[in-house]
Formats: structure tokens, sequence, C-alpha cells
């Protein structure tokens, strides 16, 4: 339950900053790999997407729980935790360092979208384990199950 509370106060506090984003000038920030073509949302829609992120699994913390009668595993949660929560603070300040002039003109361009692509995939490696620790409670949760079920032959 403390992974629950802690997703719960992290959607709290990124839609908290998303709504003080909205408030600071931004824009939506773009990048050409080869023929591939990104847009990156600006400040508002980093926190938004958090914040939605960290809701649906902090429901999911909470619902499994329930419904299992034993939480997730807590040091896998912690860890999918610390990468989402972190990745999201890194991508945060990376957008703050990028402006309209800095994208073409400045040398540290590459560092800052290499920055902004690493939080996004720990971003991902977070819910691949949150998912991961999710998939291990279920499937002992159904043996025990099976387990309890008095035999039909």
């Amino acid at each position: 339950m403390l992974t629950a509370k802690l997703f719960a106060g992290a959607a709290c506090v990124l839609t908290l900053l998303a709504v003080i984003a909205t408030q600071m000038p931004g824009f939506s920030t773009e990048l050409y790999i080869f023929d591939w073509y990104f847009v990156f949302p600006g400040r508002s829609g980093i926190m938004l997407m958090g914040a939605l992120i960290c809701t649906v699994l902090a429901f999911v913390c909470f619902a499994v729980a329930r419904w299992t009668r034993r939480p997730l595993s807590q040091p896998l949660t912690l860890v999918s935790f610390a990468l989402i929560s972190l990745s999201f603070i890194v991508w945060l300040a990376s957008s703050f360092l990028i402006s309209e002039n800095t994208l073409h003109n400045h040398p540290h361009v590459a560092a800052q979208w290499g920055s902004i692509l690493g939080s996004i995939f720990c971003i991902l490696a977070g819910i691949a384990l949150f998912a991961g620790s999710l998939l291990w409670r279920l499937f002992w949760a159904l043996i025990g199950m099976a387990r309890s079920r008095p035999s039909s032959f």
C-alpha cells in the first residue's frame, strides 16, 4: 500500500505542476531522426501525462491489493516508482533547458535530447517492471485459487 500512496501523491504533485506550467510560456519540441518526426509535448503536457500514468498505477496497486488480499512486491514497485518519478523530473528539467533559440544553435542540444530520450526509456522500464510485478502477483493469486478449489475428479 505504500507504493500506491506514493503513486497517488506523485499524481497530485504532477497535476499541481501541470497547472503551474500552463501559466509559463512553453512550446512543444520537435525532433527529426532520419525519416522519423517526433513531437514532444510542452511542460504541462509532460506533467499531465505523468499524472495520468501515476494515477493509473496507484489505482492498479490499490485494486490488486484489494483483490488478492496481498500487495504487490514492495521492492519492485518502489524501484519502478523511483524510475518513473525521477524520469519525469529529468524530463521536466530538460524541457526547461531547451528553448526555441537553443534547438539548433546550442552545442549541448544532443545532451539535452539524450536526457529526454533516456528519461522516456526509464519511464518505459519502470512501467515494464511494474507490469512484471503485477503479472507475478496475479499468477500466484490464480495458483492459490486453483489449489484451494476442490478437485472434481
